[in-house]
């Protein structure tokens, strides 16, 4: 029997490597659970990859922000 295909987007790659416990990372983990058990094959387009880093690079980066943003409010009222 020949192996389901999965084709995979950004937003699916995006959920799994944040986590949670969203309706996205459900989905994500199941497919991932699938290909490691070797149900399934993922397929993965150069620009699914590109624009996945992009996101994955906004969000850390919008985290971080936020997070110097605090530290540096908090710094200011203890002036």
């Amino acid at each position: 029997m020949p192996r389901e295909l999965a084709y995979i987007d950004a937003n699916i790659l995006v959920a799994y490597c944040l986590g949670g416990k969203s309706k996205e990372y459900q989905q994500a983990k199941s497919v991932m659970e699938k290909a490691i058990r070797g149900k399934c094959t993922i397929i993965i387009s150069y620009f699914t990859l590109s624009e996945t880093l992009i996101a994955i690079k906004r969000i850390i980066a919008k985290s971080k922000y936020k997070e110097i943003s605090k530290y540096k409010i908090n710094e200011l009222k203890n002036i």
